[in-house]
């Protein structure tokens, strides 16, 4: 496998989070990577500092509370976003399913045809 750009990482990765958290919003509401794209969704949409400022408060304040219930621990983290990228993949490219999560996991190209 080859190393593809951080852009085409970041494609993967933006595909994967807008069917999961955006077209399949009720089956999803509520999970980590959902909560994260809300928040970064929200912040680029904010047309001052102000705003920004204020999401940015508001996120931290949810991190802190999804720290102290121990959901922030990387494990849980790793294996929500893992989650997420295998119903995306396999949904998508279900004939290349490994091949779909490397690419937005590690950044490998991958064949789709």
């Amino acid at each position: 496998m080859t190393p593809v750009s951080f852009s085409s990482k970041l494609q993967a990765r933006r595909a994967a989070l807008e069917w999961y958290c955006v077209e399949k919003k009720a089956e999803h509401k509520g999970e980590l990577p959902c909560i994260n794209q809300q928040y970064t969704s929200r912040m680029g949409k904010a047309s001052t500092d102000e705003e920004r400022k204020t999401i940015m408060l508001q996120r931290s304040t949810w991190v802190a509370k999804q720290e102290r219930k121990g959901k922030r621990e990387p494990s849980a983290l790793k294996t929500a976003y893992v989650t997420m990228y295998r119903a995306y993949c396999e949904a998508k490219f279900s004939d290349k399913v490994e091949s779909c999560i490397d690419e937005a996991i590690h950044g490998t190209t991958v064949d789709r045809q």
